[in-house]
């Protein structure tokens, strides 16, 4: 009797343990209804910029008056020129950065050092405060080439609506731009209709 025992436990106690050790299958989730499974897409995300992309921004470009002296520094004279930026309010900015790459007619030249950059330009109360980095300093002009770049400046802020400018060097206030003309107080930006056009 105990050897049939032993013989049924020996057939169906691996059977029941086989069984209790077998390897759990997940099932598969059913799609819910109208969605469609697509194996060869699954795992490619769509971004929201593929969905809905954007439109870069349109630059604006907008017709501006530079002002240069002649080439013997007697006086100023007016040019047109586009000039483009982001936004409205960096016109003014772009305006000044055409105006110190320098004139395109061989009659006129540019007072400027090639390595001045504006820094900043602000209003007050119809004042503009424009000011230069500090090698605007390098000009290498006498008393007539420094009225003429002051007067520059002055008529370049004037057609932004400004009355009165104040040049700064590194934000502070000088007595002198190169030395021989003041700029130690606001002066009037000009009257641009006195200044000839270049082709006139």
């Amino acid at each position: 009797m105990k050897w049939y025992l032993k013989l049924l436990m020996g057939v169906f106690l691996p059977a029941i343990i086989i069984t209790g050790c077998g390897t759990s299958v997940e099932q598969p989730v059913d799609p819910e209804p109208g969605e469609e499974i697509n194996e060869e897409n699954q795992g490619n995300t769509v971004t929201e910029h593929e969905l809905d992309p954007k439109e870069p921004e349109q630059e604006i470009t907008k017709s501006v008056v530079l002002y240069f002296a002649d080439n013997d520094l007697m006086k100023n004279y007016r040019v047109k020129e586009e000039v483009t930026a982001p936004t409205e309010e960096e016109i003014i900015y772009a305006a000044f950065e055409a105006w110190m790459e320098g004139p395109d007619h061989d009659q006129l030249a540019s007072l400027v050092p090639a390595d001045v950059v504006v820094e900043t330009i602000s209003e007050d109360n119809g004042t503009a405060y424009i000011s230069f980095s500090q090698e605007i300093h390098n000009a290498n002009l006498g008393s007539s080439g420094e009225g003429l770049l002051v007067e520059q400046i002055g008529l370049l802020l004037e057609q932004f609506g400004f009355a009165q400018v104040q040049i700064l060097v590194e934000g502070e206030v000088k007595e002198t731009l190169l030395g021989h003309v003041s700029i130690d107080q606001p002066y009037a930006t000009g009257d641009s209709q006195k200044i000839e056009w270049v082709n006139e």
